[in-house]
């Protein structure tokens, strides 16, 4: 069936009028879209608007709980590990410290290298030639074994005061020094070996 010029026309102008039709629709639902945003309230935008320092406070208060639900197992778990230690029999010992017991007057201000060092006793003539090489401020943390007789013990800290003065007469200021003083031997292997 062959069309005629007319009905051609005709089509053609359905066509038009049914795809402005398409194109108000389309106008019509940007303008609603404009409208929409252009009555948008502060908490609807993208940034979050006034009421974001709202849920800034609500995430910070949130991260402080999680801080402190951490902290609080934490100090269950090691509750729980110390119960279990004394029903295994196993502790933890805990040596005697003698903080700061050697120090002078001539402390340090913040800004300075600190030296800060660790040693036994068969380690004093190495210790002194590394503070007088040093020459500045130090905080060192001598180990003095455990002993039954008082008297070994108490040479143990005469040769401690001895390398002390000799580093105040070789003008070395600033160095303090603490004590840890050893258990006595354990029946247990397990104190023996941790």
């Amino acid at each position: 069936a062959d069309m005629n010029e007319m009905d051609i026309a005709d089509q053609a102008a359905q066509d038009v009028n049914q795809g402005q039709g398409e194109q108000e629709a389309d106008d019509e639902k940007d303008l609603e879209d404009v409208q929409e945003y252009a009555g948008s309230g502060p908490r609807d935008l993208w940034d979050g608007g006034a009421d974001r320092s709202r849920d800034l406070q609500m995430l910070n208060a949130l991260k402080a709980s999680a801080g402190a639900l951490t902290r609080e197992l934490v100090r269950q778990d090691e509750k729980l590990d110390r119960k279990i230690d004394a029903a295994l029999g196993c502790s933890v010992l805990k040596y005697q410290t003698l903080l700061a017991w050697l120090s002078s007057n001539d402390l340090p201000d913040s800004s300075r290298v600190v030296l800060i060092t660790q040693a036994s006793l068969d380690r004093l003539p190495r210790l002194e030639a590394q503070l007088l090489a040093w020459r500045g401020p130090a905080s060192v943390a001598l180990y003095v074994p455990w002993s039954e007789d008082r008297e070994e013990t108490e040479q143990s800290l005469d040769r401690i005061r001895g390398l002390y003065a000799q580093l105040v007469d070789a003008g070395i200021g600033g160095v303090v020094i603490s004590v840890l003083l050893g258990n006595p031997p354990s029946e247990h292997e397990y104190d023996n070996l941790y």
